[in-house]
């Protein structure tokens, strides 16, 4: 796959009785699918036989780390893991001030991709710098 921006996830699999992986590749326009007997990086350098230049979407399965250094964490997972922190730990005072700048962030970003107001051009890309200025806002806070 020659995608710039192709997602993967794997999920067990029977192959005549036996414990395999089948990973399945997506990108705009392509989807591959891989059945493996290991789930861990064997597969993906499988799959992944030459140099991959793009971005790998992926939940957080250490594998996939063999790849690429370049990685983006499925929406999904993300939200998951936020919501587990939440629910989950003791966080410290600035926690909550923290999330709830994430979620917001979160929301705000979802609602610019998903095109839910229809806006001009302009308007839409002063949106997403505003958002890559929040990101890196809250990126730096200590």
């Amino acid at each position: 796959m020659n995608a710039a921006v192709p997602h993967a996830d794997e999920i067990s699999w029977r192959n005549n009785g036996l414990l395999c992986w089948l990973w399945c590749f997506v990108c705009g326009d392509a989807t591959c699918y891989l059945i493996h007997p290991k789930r861990g990086h064997e597969a993906l350098r499988v799959f992944f036989a030459e140099a991959f230049l793009g971005v790998l979407v992926t939940d957080f399965w250490k594998a996939c780390d063999v790849v690429t250094d370049r990685q983006q964490k499925c929406w999904p997972h993300l939200l998951r893991e936020l919501s587990a922190i939440d629910d989950g730990r003791e966080n410290g005072d600035d926690w909550p001030d923290f999330s709830k700048k994430l979620w917001r962030l979160s929301g705000d970003a979802v609602q610019v991709e998903a095109g839910i107001e229809d806006v001009a051009q302009v308007t839409h890309d002063r949106r997403v710098t505003r958002l890559h200025v929040r990101i890196a806002d809250l990126a730096a806070h200590p």
